[in-house]
């Protein structure tokens, strides 16, 4: 796994030092990991498989993302303590490192520089998808105005021609 991708201003997957704050998961393919609506204050990075991130609030499973070794998940109740937003699922025999909340206040207390590097990355990361999440909301409200134009469009243009029927029909020709 290429570490330098998943904490890109240093790399503590290849210290110790990280690892040995963290908990090693092995997960069969099939078993969830995280269960949307479920308190936690966790965070997990994919050491190696693959895992799907389901949105299940329909009773069905939506397909959201796949994450892959380097990707990190949980984040956002890791930080906020709120419920998780989305179902993971092991598609794969997986190996996944998992930081605790108590974990990270070790880790900060052993070595604040590290656990300052952590949040700045989680940081980095939430703000990167959350621009993902704006470009594609911005072009999802592009494409309805779009929509709505030319839906619009087309009700004028038939009550143009509709106009000019009425206009151009037998009871025109003798008012004149």
């Amino acid at each position: 796994m290429n570490t330098s991708e998943v904490f890109r201003d240093f790399r503590p997957l290849d210290s110790g030092n990280f690892q040995s704050f963290c908990e090693l998961r092995k997960v069969s393919a099939g078993e969830i990991l995280v269960r949307q609506g479920e308190a936690s204050s966790e965070f997990h990075v994919v050491l190696s498989g693959n895992l799907r991130v389901v949105d299940q609030r329909t009773g069905e499973d939506f397909f959201l993302a796949r994450l892959l070794p380097g990707d990190v998940f949980g984040e956002m109740s890791f930080l906020d303590g709120s419920p998780r937003s989305a179902t993971v699922v092991a598609e794969s025999d997986s190996d996944v490192l998992t930081m605790t909340r108590s974990g990270f206040c070790l880790l900060m207390t052993a070595n604040p520089h590290l656990g300052t590097l952590v949040l700045i990355y989680l940081g980095r990361m939430m703000a990167g998808r959350l621009r993902v999440t704006d470009e594609k909301i911005a072009s999802m409200a592009h494409e309805r105005d779009n929509r709505e134009l030319s839906e619009l469009r087309r009700l004028i243009s038939g009550i143009r021609v509709s106009a000019r029927n009425t206009a151009d029909g037998p009871d025109s020709a003798g008012l004149l």
